[in-house]
């Protein structure tokens, strides 16, 4: 998932944000969460398929 700064920026982000949670070593993603701050859903994610949704929380959160 972290591949350079921007990966880092993006799962700190969603860890903040609580779309991610850590337990141990491993990562937890909340589905309810991604599509309610993120406006997204897993399968369009895992297609690479990124909404407007997607960019605008993206520039907000991660690229400001």
């Amino acid at each position: 998932m972290t591949k350079g700064e921007l990966g880092t920026l993006v799962r700190e982000a969603l860890l903040t944000e609580g779309v991610l949670s850590l337990e141990g070593s491993f990562y937890f993603l909340d589905p309810d969460a991604l599509g309610k701050v993120v406006q997204t859903n897993y399968a369009d994610i895992f297609q690479k398929r990124f909404s407007d949704g997607v960019d605008h929380w993206l520039a907000r959160k991660v690229l400001a």
